[in-house]
């Protein structure tokens, strides 16, 4: 949780917990429903830049729930993935326990044709 304590067109600057202060650029101010954040409100941010050599701390409230639409995202994907790891898994189960038409199959169905060809020809 940060607070807002001054704001320019670049960005703003955020008061944090123990004194600490942060920036955010502009593009990072805007809240889920599309609007501004404003002067002395007290909103969530994220780091998603942290130097202490230059003692810099870079903030954004919008990649927070940026976030959360790509971890959906990317849970549908994981999601299809193993549907389709399944299926194919299923087909390769069917094909390996469908019966093979073997040399002795053939002979056998040989057979049979005979038969039924001398049958016909008894009954003629």
């Amino acid at each position: 949780k940060g607070t807002v304590i001054s704001k320019n067109d670049k960005g703003a600057v955020v008061t944090l917990p123990y004194g600490v202060e942060g920036f955010a650029p502009a593009r990072h101010l805007k809240k889920e429903d599309n609007t501004d954040i404003v002067m002395d409100e007290v909103i969530d941010f994220k780091v998603i830049e942290f130097s202490k050599d230059n003692k810099r701390i870079v903030l954004s409230h919008n990649r927070i729930f940026q976030d959360k639409v790509s971890e959906n995202k990317f849970k549908e994907k994981a999601e299809k993935t193993k549907a389709a790891k399944a299926t194919k898994r299923a087909v390769k189960t069917l094909k390996d326990n469908s019966e093979k038409t073997t040399l002795g199959d053939l002979d056998a169905l040989a057979q049979l044709k005979s038969k039924m060809d001398k049958d016909e020809k008894e009954n003629k």
